[in-house]
């Protein structure tokens, strides 16, 4: 990813990447709280760095010139359930990432096509999954809350 994909306009940054695996150009936009902790990102990178990427590597609380790429982001989900005690983080792989993210949204009421779109899915398949293990969810969190409001 490059800097020239990200822009920012008054409190919002917006993220455009023209190219991708499935040759779809994405825009989203990043906000509030996670629009900060972006900005920190960005006042960490080196005042000098010469790459035009966008991510360079972190460690001991400061950015280096080391462009990261794929493989980098493929082993954080690992580090983060390592960070957090989490059974098995050798599960956790890059594609966390995209289940996580389309489980959010599922959790946030978006629709079939929200979900289609945001995972590039053709079919409904997968989407409906999704959506199924959130009313399933929810449906325990229901059964959870009534046996509370008995006590």
């Amino acid at each position: 990813m490059q800097k020239s994909y990200v822009t920012h306009a008054n409190q919002v940054i917006i993220v455009k990447i023209p190219t991708t695996k499935t040759y779809v150009e994405k825009t989203f936009t990043i906000e509030g709280d996670l629009a900060e902790i972006v900005r920190k990102y960005e006042s960490l990178r080196p005042a000098n760095a010469t790459t035009t990427r966008y991510f360079v590597n972190y460690q001991n609380g400061k950015c280096t010139q080391q462009v990261i790429g794929t493989n980098k982001f493929a082993k954080t989900p690992k580090q983060i359930a390592t960070y957090l005690g989490l059974e098995e983080p050798s599960r956790y792989t890059g594609h966390s990432f995209r289940r996580t993210s389309t489980t959010i949204l599922a959790d946030n009421g978006a629709d079939i096509t929200l979900l289609k779109r945001h995972g590039l899915w053709k079919s409904n398949t997968v989407a409906e999954g999704y959506i199924q293990v959130h009313y399933q969810q929810q449906k325990e969190n229901w059964k959870h809350d009534l046996r509370c409001n008995q006590l």
